[in-house]
């Protein structure tokens, strides 16, 4: 009973799983092209990815355990249209959208390898397979760990812009960066007034939607 259990609920999650990768994979199609259907949104994406939390949990602890060897917490992370619209300019930016590709195959792989384990009643040997290593066969090491890397990036960005900024020697900010600030707000709430005027003048839910996204990429240049 308990092995049914389990089964069904790794067929659930994999039910969920490829719907989610299949939507995934159309929004993140959407950063080439300016007239792409999903360019600034999808219609599934970000209720897929609530589900496929639930679903991920509903599983046995022990394929939980592998299939965050193989970086799957990268699905697991954004769940809303901000998020995802970040990922996928990093995605874009560094070309890794071959790593989602890895990651996908190597879950389905790990996923069915479960299943093979719950239906020959042998899943209690499942915890003993070796640590999966799938750099065993290069001569060098390649990362797919996604997040750490977007996190890395995010790092090094801070401290290049605090190693130029100019400060007086107390260490207070220079006339010239509050100047600068001053500056870069009223820019801000200029921008941000143009777009409320454009969002209260369309009608349009999707043109709504596009008004947000080019305000939010608007407020990105800015404090980037």
């Amino acid at each position: 009973m308990e092995t049914n259990k389990s089964i069904n609920a790794i067929n659930s999650f994999q039910s969920v799983y490829d719907k989610y990768f299949k939507a995934l994979t159309e929004y993140m199609m959407g950063e080439f092209g300016e007239e792409h259907e999903y360019k600034f949104s999808h219609p599934t994406l970000f209720e897929l990815s609530i589900q496929l939390k639930a679903e991920f949990y509903s599983m046995p602890e022990e394929l939980r355990n592998r299939l965050l060897t193989l970086n799957f917490e990268t699905f697991l992370h954004c769940n809303n249209q901000v998020d995802f619209f970040s990922f996928r300019i990093f995605l874009s930016k560094k070309n890794r959208f071959e790593k989602l590709a890895t990651i996908a195959e190597r879950v389905d792989a790990e996923v069915k390898t479960a299943i093979q384990f719950l239906e020959k009643d042998i899943f209690h040997e499942y915890e003993k397979l070796p640590v999966i290593n799938h750099n065993f066969y290069r001569d060098y090491y390649i990362n797919t760990d996604l997040f750490s890397e977007l996190e890395n990036e995010k790092q090094e960005d801070r401290t290049d812009v605090s190693m130029l900024e100019p400060k007086d020697p107390e260490g207070e900010p220079s006339n010239e960066d509050k100047i600068e600030s001053k500056n870069l707000f009223t820019e801000y709430n200029e921008s941000l007034k143009k777009g409320e005027e454009l969002l209260s003048n369309t009608n349009n839910f999707v043109d709504k939607l596009k008004y947000s996204v080019v305000i939010l990429k608007e407020f990105f240049k800015l404090f980037n």
